[in-house]
């Protein structure tokens, strides 16, 4: 018996489109599927399957992408989150979620499955002030190596010179753990960093790694906070301190805000 998926896709527009498929079809929430929109083949995000559409003439899925969903239930609820923060689509956010090589038409079945962690009732916010980057460090490093131990640290840096910079002092201490993440690296490169960054990992990243988070986020920590690079210039606006804050209230992980004064 054939089934409907909800399909949400990266337009300024919320709304869901309806797709069947039939039963014997692995397509699960969080899942890409290429389907038919505005007689191009796209590639949408399944964010619901249900029984029944109340649609009359409903397209076919056209073909699954993924082995294993690339977003989660946390994901999803975050774009909502974000959506009454900015006025986007949660398409849009969703989207922004996925690295670019899988916005594209292409088959995945390299990514692993991951499970959702168990979070804690409560999170802190701290402002570590400094002249510079290393003094700050000598009150980070311990925060990293004790966040480490539980899952993911996230550090994010307003330039990749600056990010370059920082990773020297950090890959004495964590080399084996550091992921690098930011829109300069090609398709492949920064899909493979997401792959293997979404748990237990430390990632170095600029402000396009906010929307890549690990799914065991235990602390972000903001470098030169009150930096003007960490405002998206460009639609979707939005300013990464505002993310983040919203990311660790979701996620009830720790967020330290880092720089030589406060924003």
């Amino acid at each position: 018996m054939p089934k409907i998926a909800k399909v949400i896709m990266p337009i300024a527009l919320d709304k869901e489109f309806d797709y069947f498929f039939p039963s014997s079809m692995n397509l699960e929430r969080g899942m890409r599927a290429l389907v038919d929109f505005n007689r191009k083949k796209r590639v949408g995000l399944v964010v619901d399957i249900v029984s029944k559409s109340k649609i009359k003439q409903v397209k076919p899925i056209i073909d699954v992408l993924d082995s294993v969903p690339v977003l989660g239930s946390e994901n999803m609820h975050f774009a909502r989150l974000l959506g009454s923060l900015y006025p986007y689509s949660k398409g849009e956010f969703l989207f922004m979620m996925l690295p670019p090589y899988l916005k594209k038409p292409r088959k995945s079945d390299t990514i692993q499955p991951i499970k959702r962690k168990k979070r804690p009732a409560s999170y802190n916010t701290k402002f570590v002030k400094a002249d510079t980057f290393l003094q700050r460090y000598k009150f980070l490093k311990p925060e990293i190596a004790k966040k480490l131990k539980k899952g993911s640290v996230l550090i994010c840096f307003p330039q990749l010179a600056y990010l370059e910079k920082a990773k020297d002092y950090l890959q004495k201490d964590f080399g084996e753990k550091i992921k690098i993440l930011h829109s300069q690296e090609k398709e492949k490169e920064l899909f493979w960093n997401w792959q293997q960054s979404r748990q237990k990992s430390l990632i170095l990243g600029t402000r396009v790694s906010i929307f890549y988070p690990p799914a065991d986020l235990e602390l972000i920590i903001v470098e030169q906070e009150n930096s003007p690079y960490y405002f998206q210039e460009e639609k979707p606006f939005h300013n990464l301190l505002d993310v983040a804050m919203l990311l660790c209230r979701q996620k009830r992980a720790d967020l330290i805000l880092s720089a030589d004064f406060p924003s």
